[in-house]
C-alpha cells in the first residue's frame, strides 16, 4: 500500500512560535536599542516619558506589538507591513476577535504619535515615529538601552504581567552601566514618572 507523504514543514500551519521565528529571523545581534526618553526624559522637571502612559491605560498588548515592531523594524525606513493575524499569532493571540485587538493597538499608538501607519487591503504597514512621543521621525540615538530578543524568543511576554514588564523595562535602562548594574528606583518620585504604584 502507499503511503501519504509527509508534507514539508514549509505547509505546516504557523504557529505564534514559528512565527516568532520568521520575523525575527537568525538573528544573533543583540536586541534593538531604544531611546531612553521613552521611559523618561531628562532635565528640568523631568516631564514623564510614554511608557507611564502604556501603564496609566493598562495597554499591555500595545507595549508588546511596539516592542515587536522595536524588534523587526530595525533599518532604514524603520518599517514593517505584516496582516494583523500575523502580529496576533506571534503575541500568542489567538482567541476570537484577535485581530480587532491587533487594530486597536495600532490605533492607540498612532494617537499617541508612537508610530505611523499605513493601509494596504489586509496589511498594516507600521513605522516607528520618535520614541519620546514627539511624532517626529525615528532616528538612532546615542542615549539608548537594549531590548533582548530573548524577551518573544523565551516567551516572557506571555509570563509577564504590564508592571513586570515595565519594571524589567526600567531596569535595562538604569542598569546600562556594566560596571554598576545595580540601581536604586526611588518609589515616591519614580511611580510618577513611570506610571507605577510604589
Amino acid at each position: 500500500p502507499k503511503f501519504p507523504i509527509a508534507p514539508p514543514p514549509d505547509d505546516q500551519p504557523a504557529t505564534p512560535e514559528s512565527t516568532r521565528q520568521d520575523l525575527l529571523g537568525s538573528q544573533d545581534r543583540r536586541g534593538p536599542g531604544i531611546r531612553c526618553a521613552f521611559l523618561q526624559e531628562r532635565g528640568g522637571d523631568r516631564a514623564p516619558g510614554p511608557l507611564h502612559l502604556f501603564v496609566r491605560e493598562r495597554r499591555l498588548f500595545a507595549l508588546q506589538v511596539y516592542l515587536l515592531l522595536h524588534c523587526i523594524a530595525r533599518k532604514d525606513p524603520w518599517e514593517t507591513a505584516l496582516p494583523a493575524a500575523t502580529w496576533a499569532r506571534a503575541l500568542d493571540k489567538t482567541n476570537v476577535g484577535a485581530e480587532g485587538s491587533v487594530s486597536r493597538a495600532w490605533a492607540w499608538l498612532k494617537d499617541h504619535d508612537l508610530v505611523r501607519i499605513e493601509r494596504h487591503k489586509r496589511l498594516v504597514k507600521a513605522y516607528l515615529l520618535c520614541e519620546d512621543g514627539s511624532g517626529d521621525k525615528y532616528t538612532r540615538s546615542r542615549d539608548y538601552f537594549i531590548f533582548p530578543l530573548a524577551y518573544f524568543r523565551d516567551e516572557w511576554h506571555t509570563r509577564l504581567s504590564l508592571p513586570a514588564t515595565a519594571v524589567l523595562l526600567i531596569a535595562l535602562r538604569k542598569s546600562r552601566n556594566k560596571k554598576k548594574p545595580c540601581f536604586q528606583l526611588r518609589t515616591e518620585p519614580q511611580s510618577k514618572w513611570y506610571g507605577i504604584s510604589p
